[in-house]
């Protein structure tokens, strides 16, 4: 886990292979998430996005590959392949936002989740 100005990076093996699957298994484990990795509160103004990135194999160097490297962490294996799995992020509503490469759901108050139209 790396955490800066509000923006927490977790790194994971693998999430839920569906999209759908993947929102229910934040919605079932956000309250522990949050208090594990000590992320400020969804309510917090500090708080602004989590993502989650495939560790994948482990961490590298840099080297040519579009990665993703931690300033919390000494050089040179402080990088990771840029995979994102899944981006959780809170609108100005306070709706949960989910990112995905192939789509973007939001839930609603009632916990209704929908996907948003791509334009």
């Amino acid at each position: 886990m790396h955490h800066s100005d509000g923006i927490t990076d977790i790194l994971v093996n693998d999430l839920p292979h569906s999209q759908q699957k993947a929102i229910a298994w934040w919605q079932s484990n956000r309250r522990t998430i949050l208090a594990e990795y000590q992320i400020p509160a969804i309510d917090n103004v500090k708080f602004n996005s989590i993502s989650f990135f495939k560790f994948g194999k482990g961490y590298q160097e840099l080297g040519k590959k579009d990665r993703l490297c931690f300033e919390d962490m000494a050089p040179p294996r402080n990088c990771i392949d840029k995979l994102l799995l899944m981006s959780v992020s809170v609108t100005r509503e306070r709706n949960f936002l989910y990112r995905f490469q192939q789509g973007v759901y939001i839930e609603t108050p009632d916990g209704e989740v929908i996907k948003k139209e791509q334009p």
